[in-house]
């Protein structure tokens, strides 16, 4: 490859990243649409099963069947025109999603690295057809592809990038591999939000695991960590009150409720400091902060900890829901920290 070419890597990774996404959520919808068949449980891999042989029987030698490595084989010899592989390509995301929508056991590494690289291939052609002068070779765009495709699948660009130079035992398309997996990295983050085929898995199972974020903090609830008989201070308390209440408990915060307990705001030193003492004998409702934040027990220590930043606070109220916000509890950032690194020790062995 040359350098004005690394702008149709970028392209490729572009348009893959987003093919990407759209098969991940291709593969989602056929698994809830056999959920939703009404038929009995047994007959639905024999539809999955007749669904992938009426496909495989019109290309038989092509991948459609198996891992598909000798489909993949001819598209870097260049022995298939661009209309087949793009055909080889729509047909194998069919077969796929057939295959693991019924029941059937399968995975999804080696039809990625088969739709990439028909894809890829098939754009490789069509950019030296288009741009002659450039010498561009198909079998790069082949390797691009798989590259990006996969990346944008599993949301792991490094180790198809590897898998490549070890591939090839070279390291001259590495610039091109990487501009393609890295923007079909990024095309599929931002459709799936973050998520990649495999932690989609988890959350239709309830978990909440997200590629880049710290897991350990979404695995605690914030009613685990939470304090349950918090100090709080109500409405028609005076601020020399909170005051005193500082300088008692040596807290620098504290939720506000009205008469019934419910959350009505927060106040801490921040609010009070530099007050005249004319001032300090109002009422505590006259100088709530009118943003704040509040949490639920149900929610993890992460939503939790991206609140506090959120509002820039060291205390969040814990109320029992979005339609009753009488107080249950405070957390801090402390005890977030703390549910931190007592997570990270029980993570390790010694």
């Amino acid at each position: 490859h040359t350098l004005p070419e690394l702008p149709f890597f970028f392209v490729l990774g572009l348009l893959l990243g987003a093919l990407a996404a759209l098969y991940v959520r291709v593969i989602y919808a056929f698994i809830e649409g056999f959920e939703r068949l009404p038929v009995p449980e047994v007959f639905k891999p024999v539809l999955g099963g007749l669904g992938v042989g009426l496909l495989g029987a019109f290309f038989p030698n092509y991948g459609i069947f198996g891992v598909g490595y000798e489909g993949m084989n001819l598209a870097f010899y260049g022995k298939l025109a661009v209309w087949l592989l793009l055909t080889l390509g729509v047909l194998k995301m069919l077969a796929t999603a057939l295959t693991i929508g019924s029941g059937h056991s399968g995975g999804v590494f080696a039809p990625s690295l088969y739709i990439g690289t028909m894809f890829g291939s098939a754009f490789g052609m069509v950019v030296a057809k288009l741009f002659p002068s450039l010498g561009a070779m198909p079998t790069v765009y082949a390797l691009a592809g798989m590259a990006a495709f996969f990346s944008g699948m599993t949301q792991a660009p490094i180790t198809q990038i590897l898998m490549v130079t070890e591939l090839t035992r070279s390291y001259a398309i590495l610039p091109a591999v990487m501009t393609s997996a890295t923007m079909g990295f990024l095309t599929a983050r931002f459709f799936l939000k973050g998520e990649s085929v495999y932690t989609l898995k988890l959350v239709r199972k309830g978990y909440r695991v997200r590629t880049g974020k710290p897991v350990i903090l979404e695995t605690i609830s914030v009613g685990e960590i939470m304090t349950r008989e918090p100090v709080y201070v109500t409405a028609d308390m005076t601020l020399f009150d909170v005051e005193h209440l500082i300088s008692e408990t040596g807290h620098d915060c504290f939720p506000v409720v009205d008469n019934e307990g419910r959350v009505i705001g927060i106040i801490g030193v921040r609010d009070i400091l530099k007050k005249p003492s004319s001032l300090k004998r109002m009422r505590v409702r006259r100088f709530l902060r009118r943003a704040y934040g509040v949490t639920y027990p149900t929610e993890t220590a992460e939503a939790a900890l991206e609140k506090l930043m959120a509002y820039d606070q060291n205390l969040l109220p814990v109320v029992r829901g979005p339609n009753d916000r009488r107080l249950i509890g405070v957390v801090t950032k402390k005890d977030i920290y703390t549910a931190y690194y007592r997570g990270l020790e029980g993570m390790y062995i010694d």
